[in-house]
């Protein structure tokens, strides 16, 4: 019987052992707000892809306060790039330099110090001097194996066309479209778009004209109304150039469409349709 108790006890001790190991562990204050931080980071998200920029630049303010709470850089740095892409959207020239600056600290880390100034870069332009700089301190940051490597690239392009070097432009584009299927789709896009104009520049608008067309095929299947803008303007210059009226009137249509949902640089002295 005492053999038959002590089993019986045995059971019961280890029945409480195994259900206190299967009661969840209750998070901690950081595990909270980490979970908070990145639900207004997906709530910024969403907001970006709907054109709600306004919304966005809210949540990942909302986000950004949270990750500084709990001092997380990593999060930090995030928070306040989508908020700088965000504030660039409404506009915010200040704004985004002041988020952005912020970066210029080792507690952030190089990638994302290099996207930050990539982001300033662009918003330098079309100040080639000023742009250049910001581009160079970029590269240094990035280093060999850089993720933002096409982007910094289709930017040195763009700036070699600011500066009238549209044979620079063409052989840098050519380069990041050589790099395969492993460049994203927006930055093959947009190395289209540079080739096309720097066709126009040497006076091929026909060349142009074709090579736009591979970039606005993978334009749309992106979805994006502000380079879809900027590849209707760019069809619109070169169908003047090719003195094609019809194609003047359709590249006209399409912009004037696309700029009623966007107010991109490309849509400014569009008229709503």
């Amino acid at each position: 019987m005492l053999r038959q108790h002590l089993l019986y006890l045995l059971l019961l001790a280890a029945g409480a052992l195994v259900a206190c190991s299967s009661a969840p562990t209750p998070p901690t204050p950081a595990m909270t707000v980490a979970t908070q931080a990145r639900t207004a980071m997906a709530s910024a998200n969403r907001a970006g892809h709907q054109q709600r920029w306004e919304d966005a630049a809210v949540q990942w303010q909302i986000a950004l306060t949270l990750f500084q709470s709990a001092d997380d850089w990593n999060g930090q740095g995030e928070a306040r790039l989508g908020l700088a892409n965000a504030q660039a959207r409404l506009h915010q020239s200040q704004q985004v330099i002041s988020t952005l600056s912020a970066m210029n600290s080792p507690l952030f880390s190089k990638a994302q110090r290099a996207q930050a100034t990539y982001q300033l870069a662009l918003l330098a332009m079309p100040d080639a001097h000023a742009a250049t700089a910001l581009l160079q301190q970029s590269q240094t940051l990035c280093g060999a194996d850089c993720a933002i490597a096409p982007q910094l690239s289709n930017l040195a392009a763009r700036i070699r066309l600011q500066q009238g070097d549209a044979a620079g432009a063409l052989q840098l584009a050519n380069a990041v479209l050589a790099q395969g299927d492993a460049l994203p789709v927006a930055e093959r896009a947009h190395a289209l778009r540079l080739i096309a104009q720097s066709h126009l520049v040497q006076g091929q608008p026909a060349a142009g004209w074709q090579t736009l067309q591979q970039g606005l095929a993978l334009d749309r299947t992106l979805a994006n109304p502000a380079w879809l803008a900027d590849d209707f303007a760019l069809q619109l210059e070169l169908a003047r150039a090719l003195a094609d009226q019809s194609l003047q009137a359709d590249a006209q249509a399409r912009l004037t469409s696309v700029c009623a949902t966007t107010d991109a640089p490309a849509c400014t002295g569009v008229r709503a349709p």
